[in-house]
């Protein structure tokens, strides 16, 4: 259904710092282009026609926090808002071989020193603006060292679109345990985590970096390294990315996940995050009528006998105050 590129291709890894130890010491590495051109801009062309193409893409607004389906959201807002695009490698080989190429997945293999699953894919058009946070409290690893994330630059990054920021050695913080003994965050305990997160990094007297990436350069980070996205001073400029996040696969089968192979690696293969707007979609837009069905047996049970037109038609006339999940 869509175009693939293989990047497979021969690399010479020797002219990069692959080292566990140092890795594990910084919690970062930097892979200069690890990309070429022709590779990041089949991915980006990529990018643009599944937005285009209104496909089921579970959108966040970063500005407002609303979550939708980009097939809901006009293109032209897309693209010049502030968006989060999520798991495109789902129904995507050529964004799958961003992430799992088999050349990262034997980096991300010696820097993790576990076989890598990519567990999701996030696509930013413009800087995520997201304050100074670390992965593993959304993203929580069974293993604690078990997660690991990539940030791939579709374009030269320029300093006033917001540019990626990072705490160098801030992975050597203990994990903040929140009062349930987890690591995962607790939304009314994240007062606390942040007044440990603003002690942790003043012990450590290190001034934020921010990575200036060109195009095709990939940041590897590990998941207790602090980072965000600074500010953007220029709203007209873009900064086009991928970021992958990956659990490891001993990780991944001890929660039962469903692994299958991808490029030259492997992904949790899985379904669509679920959406609830805050208004119904447009008359024209694309429903997912399948998925709606699925996700709703009594809605699926009623069009089948006949008693509902369609999966839509109940969205759209009862599901949506409902507050039913799409």
């Amino acid at each position: 259904m869509f175009r693939s590129l293989n990047l497979n291709r021969k690399r010479d890894l020797s002219r990069y710092d692959i080292d566990q130890q140092r890795f594990d010491e910084t919690g970062y590495c930097v892979l200069e282009g690890f990309f070429n051109d022709k590779e990041i801009d089949f991915a980006a062309e990529e990018v643009r026609k599944l937005v285009e193409e209104k496909h089921e893409i579970c959108c966040d607004n970063l500005k407002t926090n609303e979550r939708s389906l980009v097939s809901f959201v006009p293109t032209a807002d897309i693209q010049s808002g502030f968006f989060k695009l999520n798991d495109m490698h789902l129904i995507s080989k050529t964004i799958q071989a961003l992430a799992l190429n088999s050349d990262m997945t034997n980096i991300l293999s010696t820097l993790m020193g576990q076989a890598p699953v990519c567990c999701n894919s996030l696509y930013f058009e413009r800087s995520s603006q997201q304050t100074t946070h670390v992965d593993s409290i959304y993203m929580t690893p069974t293993t604690p060292t078990d997660l690991i994330a990539i940030w791939v630059a579709l374009e030269d990054v320029h300093p006033e679109a917001g540019p990626l920021f990072y705490y160098p050695g801030s992975s050597k913080i203990p994990a903040y345990q929140f009062s349930n003994g987890g690591r995962r965050a607790v939304e009314e305990e994240m007062d606390q985590w942040l007044a440990y997160r603003d002690a942790e990094l003043a012990k450590l007297g290190q001034d934020a970096q921010h990575f200036m990436p060109k195009k095709g350069d990939v940041f590897i980070w590990h998941a207790q390294l602090f980072h965000g996205g600074a500010a953007v001073s220029d709203p007209e400029l873009t900064r086009k990315s991928f970021v992958f996040h990956y659990f490891s696969e001993r990780d991944c089968v001890s929660a039962g996940h469903e692994i299958v192979p991808a490029s030259g690696g492997q992904m949790w293969q899985r379904g669509r995050q679920s959406v609830r707007p805050n208004s119904l979609p447009p008359e024209d837009a694309p429903f997912p009528e399948q998925i709606y069905l699925a996700r709703h047996p009594d809605v699926a049970k009623a069009v089948a006998n006949g008693k509902m037109k369609s999966g839509e038609y109940h969205y759209r006339h009862f599901g949506f105050a409902e507050k039913r999940e799409i």
